[in-house]
């Protein structure tokens, strides 16, 4: 009994939510406008973005190092974007939950600590809250150099 009524409770969740066609077009838009406005510094559209409870993931060198949103925002406006290229390889919708798959590259800059051009893959997990889609994590890692 237990079982059917959670089975039931799953089951009015997801209906209450349906995964549109337009999610994923949707999410492809918002990592779009993301570029767009870090290439314009305009970290009030990032911070409409990214949710309040967002961490960055970043791994590299065998290590994965955390970053909280505050700390994230600030290290991104102290960076000058040269460039800033993604293509989004998929979206995967269930519900309220989706994640978009990003291949990329940036050449960035930062006062001290000179020039980065690199390639980098990213996992963007998000959700929808209030009809609205934000990023709630990001995994990040350096893409294989291409030979």
């Amino acid at each position: 009994m237990r079982a059917s009524r959670v089975a039931l409770a799953i089951a009015a969740v997801l209906a209450a939510s349906p995964a549109s066609a337009d999610d994923a077009a949707d999410i492809r838009a918002l990592e779009e406008a993301w570029g767009r406005a870090f290439l314009a510094n305009d970290y009030n559209t990032v911070a409409r973005i990214v949710a309040p409870e967002f961490k960055l993931m970043r791994a590299e060198n065998g290590k994965a190092e955390f970053t909280s949103r505050a700390q994230w925002l600030a290290n991104a406006q102290r960076l000058t974007f040269h460039q800033y290229e993604i293509k989004v390889t998929d979206v995967t919708v269930s519900g309220r939950t989706a994640v978009a798959t990003i291949e990329g590259h940036w050449k960035i800059s930062r006062a001290d600590r000179g020039t980065r051009d690199e390639r980098f893959l990213v996992s963007d997990t998000w959700t929808k809250r209030n009809g609205r889609w934000s990023v709630v994590f990001r995994h990040s890692s350096p893409a294989p150099a291409i030979r």
